[in-house]
């Protein structure tokens, strides 16, 4: 019976803090309001304010870990609503993340994968390139060997694989022992 005593506060509190920011438009106390633009003449492109630059979306850094190993890798921001990952374990000891086409999923919509392998078994796939290694792992990208795009949506998907060697370049691989994997 006193429980019901306490759940009646907690539902009123709740009810009056979201009255409250209802009320405020969601704005909180002394939260800053974005700053008055000045006028641009006529003709003249306008300057880019340090508050467009902040709200401008940034390339992500992502971090996996593919047992003792983190892969880190930065994706495009562009690649935010265009772009699903999909972690896998591919065998006991082979790790896989997937990047997919969202647009595309109904054809396969597979742009690349990073893979990690403890032997040279990569070696008998087609579209691989070893990105890191730190001479006990191997760091793979393995790109579709076929076509795994709608066509509607061709240019945006060829645009992405565009951008591939982008986020290759930006790959690091760092072990338990805190070494950073390079190809050799």
């Amino acid at each position: 019976m006193k429980e019901k005593p306490r759940l009646a506060v907690l539902l009123w509190s709740v009810l009056l803090s979201l009255s409250c920011l209802c009320a405020c438009g969601g704005e909180q106390p002394g939260e800053a309001l974005p700053p008055v633009s000045e006028e641009v003449p006529a003709g003249s492109p306008p300057a880019e304010t340090p508050q467009e630059e902040l709200s401008k979306p940034k390339d992500a850094v992502c971090r996996v870990s593919f047992g003792e190993y983190i892969v880190e890798y930065t994706l495009p921001a562009d690649w935010e609503n265009l772009c699903t990952v999909e972690m896998q374990l591919g065998g006991p000891d082979n790790y896989e993340v997937g990047f997919y086409h969202k647009a595309s999923a109904e054809f396969g919509g597979w742009l690349f994968s990073l893979i990690l392998f403890t032997d040279e078994e990569y070696l008998q796939f087609p579209e691989t390139t070893a990105v890191a290694s730190d001479g006990t792992v191997t760091l793979v990208c393995m790109r579709p060997s076929d076509v795994q795009f709608d066509l509607e949506y061709a240019e945006e998907y060829l645009a992405m694989s565009g951008e591939i060697d982008r986020i290759l370049a930006t790959v690091t691989l760092t072990g338990a022992d805190g070494e950073m994997g390079d190809v050799s």
